[in-house]
């Protein structure tokens, strides 16, 4: 099994490294790079799906305060599990919500963010596997891929195509089955008349 290469970039190397590495080992979970404030990094499979320093204000919070949502709507989509408000629900909760606009929102300030540190010093990457952002974000992932403009196999389940073979052997025995009486009717038809002759005959 491949090692991962994460932890090999350290000290001044650049946070664009870094990444570009998520990516390529289509890493899931948390990561902290940078130094002062640290950056946080959430993905999942490479994809990083949140951006955030040390010390912002929640994601529900930043969403009320840049218009993405009004500050009733975050309150009836939040979830509290073991006293932690999650928003992995907020658009089942409140379907008035304008999803695009919240996730565009997410990505237009985590982009900007990666931006911004893109070359800073990576510092002493911390990596956690499997480790989501405990807002629930993750769960709004959505996959990418058109499935109405992808064309499916259909597969024939064995039932119905043994079914299918027996009715065609049958089909193949009927016609072999007519095709000899019908021969047998012309054996004997000439036959009768030959009969018929050689009586005339005598």
């Amino acid at each position: 099994m491949p090692r991962s290469q994460l932890n090999s970039y350290n000290g001044s190397d650049p946070i664009w490294g870094f990444v570009a590495q998520l990516g390529v080992e289509r890493f899931t979970g948390e990561s902290a790079v940078g130094l002062d404030p640290r950056v946080r990094l959430f993905a999942v499979d490479g994809r990083i799906y949140l951006a955030e320093r040390e010390g912002d204000a929640p994601i529900g919070t930043r969403l009320v305060s840049s218009g993405a949502l009004s500050a009733e709507q975050l309150k009836g989509g939040t979830v509290r599990i073991a006293d932690a408000p999650s928003l992995a629900r907020l658009f089942q909760r409140e379907p008035g919500i304008d999803r695009d606009a919240v996730e565009l929102t997410v990505e237009a300030a985590t982009e900007s963010l990666l931006e911004s540190i893109a070359n800073k010093p990576v510092g002493m990457p911390e990596v956690f596997p499997l480790r989501h952002h405990s807002s629930g974000l993750h769960h709004w992932l959505r996959s990418t891929v058109t499935t109405s403009h992808m064309v499916v196999p259909q597969r024939v389940p064995e039932e119905q195509a043994a079914a299918e073979q027996a009715a065609a052997d049958q089909a193949a025995a009927d016609q072999a089955a007519a095709e000899q009486a019908a021969a047998d009717q012309a054996a004997a038809e000439q036959a009768a008349a030959e009969q018929a002759a050689a009586e005339q005959a005598a």
